[in-house]
């Protein structure tokens, strides 16, 4: 079909996107997708060159070139290359567009390093990481509009560690205003479970040191959200007199963290509809079954 000839080797292009004059094997060897974009466009709206079709494709420039970047090279949206966010929701948006299935798996098995499914691999160094171009509010609305509840719990999260006034600016976030009420509600949830699993992890033992001594600031901060990340496994150290304490008290300290950590950790996937992470996952199992 002359919809999938590769295009001239020597034929040049405006926007000098090399992957589209030097590798024309891209399109023979994934004919179907071309296909599918073809398919998905209105052939009223057709040009020709060099007696071909000419389609056009409404998508953002930068958007398909990481797209057509990542169909060349694979190890470009592969979590291993810590890939950074906007491409990684690029990728995503285009390929559930265009219906390529393995390569949106392969955003979304990205994606669940920035917004892991458990504490463990939260506080896991080498799992977990934060590209510099996140935007959280915005991957709530990927989560809800491509059908990504793997991300959603962990997503609401970091959004809601903006302040009120932050998540209202337009100027900070992609996401529409529908989404930006969603993350305003959650924080004001998020908050409630916070305090109720300071209240409710203390014992009479510690409340002493615990609630009313160093470390009550500390409390302070985590009920306020105005901590960068409150599942820091070193939270509980960081107050300065953590180290002039006995080593029982510490233990004891170590473990109260913890315990309200897993607590708050275990309560977002209800912040967000979903009775637990069980949930979460066995919905996420789900979309990606339908895409099987």
């Amino acid at each position: 079909m002359d919809v999938i000839t590769p295009p001239p080797n020597k034929r040049c292009r405006e926007d000098d996107v090399r992957i589209w004059t030097r590798h024309p094997d891209l399109w023979l060897t994934r004919g179907d997708i071309v296909i599918s974009m073809f398919m998905t466009v209105d052939p009223s709206q057709n040009e020709t060159y060099e007696g071909l079709s000419v389609v056009q494709l409404h998508d953002p420039a930068d958007d398909m070139y990481h797209l057509l970047k990542a169909m060349h090279s694979r190890q470009y949206v592969r979590k291993t290359s810590q890939p950074g966010f906007k491409a990684l929701a690029a990728i995503l948006q285009l390929s559930t567009k265009y219906m390529i299935d393995d390569l949106r798996e392969e955003a979304v098995d990205a994606l669940t390093l920035i917004f892991p499914s458990s504490l463990a691999a939260w506080t896991d160094s080498k799992i977990h990481y934060l590209p510099p171009d996140l935007d959280a509010m915005y991957a709530v609305e990927l989560a809800k509009q491509h059908d990504i509840p793997i991300i959603l719990p962990a997503a609401c999260h970091l959004a809601s560690l903006r302040t009120a006034r932050r998540i209202s600016m337009t100027k900070k976030s992609r996401a529409s205003n529908a989404t930006r009420w969603t993350c305003a509600m959650f924080r004001d949830e998020f908050a409630n479970v916070a305090y109720n699993a300071l209240s409710n992890s203390r014992s009479k033992k510690d409340s002493r040191h615990v609630q009313r001594g160093a470390f009550g600031a500390s409390e302070q901060k985590f009920q306020r959200l105005a901590l960068n990340d409150i599942f820091s496994p070193a939270l509980g150290r960081m107050h300065p007199k953590y180290k002039k304490i006995c080593k029982a008290l510490r233990s004891r300290v170590d473990q109260y963290w913890l315990t309200v950590q897993g607590k708050v950790w275990d309560a977002l996937p209800s912040l967000c509809g979903y009775k637990d992470w069980a949930a979460v996952k066995t919905a996420q199992a789900a979309v990606a079954g339908s895409k099987a």
